[in-house]
């Protein structure tokens, strides 16, 4: 140890200094500072982002067939649209058929005429009988007549006559308005305001048979569109309860089998679709 009067070197312990006699006050050993710990911040996790799941967005069934489906989808899908457009036209000629046919054999009408014990050959017998007896009042007066009621006669002759022919909706529809539309010549205001009432009955007919067939074309064309298995199915059932009351089995028949075709096809482009 020093002294700190005179700084005369010491041994540890001394009270007095021997060189100057000051007092010595004990000296504590220098200790080297402690280092304080230095806080450190925990490292922290760098981010790392998830994932997020996205779901796959939905493919139209257009879009489906025209880019991702392989070829034998796309056979399909060309053979759904043929099949429609099949199954259109005898659409189209089941709504025709009834209409042309006489009216007697329409399946509907032949069930009521059973039942109802009708006699279909005394309704024609009389019809004919009742076209003989026009054509004999037109022999015996149309010289009697001038040129105007001569050719309004003849028009509802012809027509009279294709009625015999055929005794069809069409046909009798046809002879109505052209007796109605000529009638003025030669027939009287009571006969054409029955006439009127007897066209406008025919108008009616013919709607409810054309209206008849509008659900089945409605779902064949959705159906043939949209290649959807269950309106295919929706159009061959409806299409065959039309036809069965309107048309007849033979009808029925050819529809079944293009309907049942096309819900194959639908049916495979469906489950590609889906896949």
């Amino acid at each position: 140890m020093f002294c700190p009067n005179c700084g005369a070197n010491l041994p540890e312990g001394t009270t007095f200094c021997g060189n100057c006699g000051a007092p010595q006050r004990a000296q504590q050993p220098q200790q080297a500072p402690v280092q304080q710990p230095v806080y450190q911040a925990p490292p922290q996790p760098q981010y790392q982002p998830q994932p997020v799941y996205r779901a796959p967005l939905p493919v139209s069934k257009k879009d489906f067939l025209a880019k991702h489906a392989d070829a034998a989808t796309k056979q399909a899908a060309k053979l759904s649209g043929i099949v429609m457009i099949v199954a259109l036209v005898l659409l189209l000629a089941s709504i025709i058929a009834p209409l042309a046919q006489p009216f007697y054999e329409i399946p509907a009408i032949s069930t009521i005429i059973t039942l109802a014990d009708a006699d279909v050959d005394e309704l024609t017998d009389e019809l004919e009988s009742s076209f003989e007896e026009a054509e004999y009042r037109y022999d015996m007066n149309k010289d009697a007549m001038d040129k105007d009621e001569r050719d309004a006669a003849k028009q509802v002759m012809d027509k009279m006559e294709a009625l015999v022919d055929n005794f069809s909706i069409l046909n009798f529809q046809t002879l109505v308005s052209v007796t109605e539309k000529v009638g003025d010549d030669y027939m009287d205001s009571s006969d054409l305001d029955e006439l009127e009432e007897i066209n406008q009955i025919m108008g009616i007919i013919i709607a409810a048979l054309v209206s008849s067939f509008l659900l089945p074309v409605l779902f064949t064309v959705l159906g043939g569109l949209n290649k959807s298995t269950g309106l295919a199915v929706a159009a061959t059932i409806f299409t065959a309860l039309s036809q069965l009351t309107l048309c007849g089995f033979l009808f029925v028949v050819l529809s079944l089998a293009v309907n049942i075709f096309q819900i194959l096809q639908c049916s495979k482009i469906q489950k590609a679709y889906q896949t």
